[in-house]
């Protein structure tokens, strides 16, 4: 957990309570750099929110320029974790921290 990131997920503006909370969430799992590797259902219990709710508003998070996930299914075309990365406090291609 980065305490940086998570100060600047709970100052992001812009967001309804529940996507405030879901990146706050995601915030607190995130490494220095803002990146983590949550599913769906953890969010969901974390937050106390439906998993429908979680897949809802992360699409919302994302298009507002607070998270980039990157879809990875590998090499195998087994499908992998979708790498999640906080973008609060930094343009969504920089490097948080740089």
């Amino acid at each position: 957990m980065s305490n940086r990131i998570l100060t600047l997920a709970w100052n992001a503006r812009g967001l309804t309570p529940t996507e405030k909370i879901i990146l706050v969430r995601l915030a607190d799992r995130a490494d220095n750099d803002g990146h983590c590797f949550p599913g769906h259902k953890s969010l969901a219990d974390d937050c106390g929110l439906t998993v429908r709710t979680v897949q809802s508003a992360l699409p919302k998070i994302k298009s507002k320029g607070h998270v980039t996930i990157n879809e990875d299914t590998g090499r195998t075309g087994k499908g992998l974790p979708n790498t999640t990365r906080a973008n609060v406090g930094s343009p969504p291609n920089s490097s948080l921290g740089s």
